[in-house]
Parts: structure tokens; C-alpha cells; sequence
């Protein structure tokens, strides 16, 4: 599913595009066949007295309001972190502030807070 709106959300500004896969989380717009993900129980691991399906994890800065970390999931990932998260809205950088190295398959997350 995802190479199919690949090329669209590369075609389209980059903070657009992470706007509009927080809102389509958080609103559930993608398909329940989006989120086809089998665990592997060779890779569950505990740390700390706390299991993780996996060890692959999404960094902080997707979820900066830890809007949609339970969508997040469905993905497959092992953790989520969420933030940066403040007492008050903050708005960070100037635009533009991501930017697609398309060649290294990238991205420069200038967001600020």
C-alpha cells in the first residue's frame, strides 16, 4: 500500500506530507489492510523488565504532540517515542524546515520544537 501513495507524498512539500500522515492517523483514514504487520517472536526482546515485540523503534520528532503514537504501532514498531512535548505551543524554525535527500532515501527535520 505504501508504494502506492509513495509517489504522491514525495511529489507534495514535505511538512505537508508529515501534516497530512498525522491527520490521516489521527483520524484513522488509512485502510486496515495499510497495517499488515506480523511479529517475529525471535525478535521480541525485554529490557528493563519490559518486553518490545521488536527492537526497531521510531525517534522522537514524528509524533511531537503524541497525537497518534498508538497508530503508530499498527506500523509494527517494537516503541515509539514521543516529543519534544512543552507546557505551551511552541512554533519552532522558520520555513521551510524539512527537507528530502531523495538520493540517500533521507530526511533534514529542521522543525525546531
Amino acid at each position: 500500500m505504501f508504494s502506492f501513495i509513495r509517489p504522491a507524498f514525495f511529489k507534495i512539500n514535505p511538512e505537508l506530507a508529515h501534516d497530512l500522515a498525522i491527520k490521516s492517523l489521527k483520524f484513522n483514514y488509512l485502510p486496515k489492510s495499510f497495517f499488515k504487520v506480523e511479529n517475529e517472536a525471535m525478535l521480541e526482546i525485554s529490557l528493563f523488565n519490559k518486553k518490545f515485540p521488536n527492537p526497531i523503534g521510531l525517534a522522537a520528532g514524528f509524533d511531537k504532540s503524541a497525537e497518534v503514537y498508538n497508530s503508530i504501532f499498527k506500523f509494527g514498531f517494537g516503541f515509539v517515542e514521543v516529543g519534544t512535548i512543552t507546557p505551551l505551543k511552541q512554533y519552532g524554525n522558520p520555513k521551510p524546515r524539512i527537507f528530502r535527500l531523495e538520493k540517500d532515501e533521507a530526511l533534514i527535520n529542521r522543525l525546531g520544537f
